[in-house]
């Protein structure tokens, strides 16, 4: 990293702070699933990618989310929110 990109804004999506993370995916509009849904695919934080879950309403990718998330670590937090949509 050089000095002037310390001093670039960094988009909010990729801060380091996963708390900002987590505001960055609260303020998105639900009409962007294509960002939600990398968030709760592919964020390092298990906060960024619940918060991501807890927005997604297309239950295929929410299904995709969930497969992936339990090969990641054996844990399922989408899978009460993939019962109310897929019901």
């Amino acid at each position: 990293m050089t000095l002037l990109d310390r001093f670039r804004a960094q988009s909010r999506d990729k801060q380091s702070d996963p708390a900002a993370r987590v505001a960055f995916v609260d303020s998105l509009p639900l009409s962007e699933k294509d960002a939600i849904g990398a968030a709760a695919r592919e964020d390092d934080d298990p906060r960024v990618r619940r918060a991501a879950v807890a927005k997604l309403m297309d239950p295929a990718l929410l299904a995709e989310v969930i497969r992936d998330e339990q090969g990641r670590n054996g844990a399922r937090p989408g899978r009460h929110h993939a019962a109310r949509h897929c019901a």
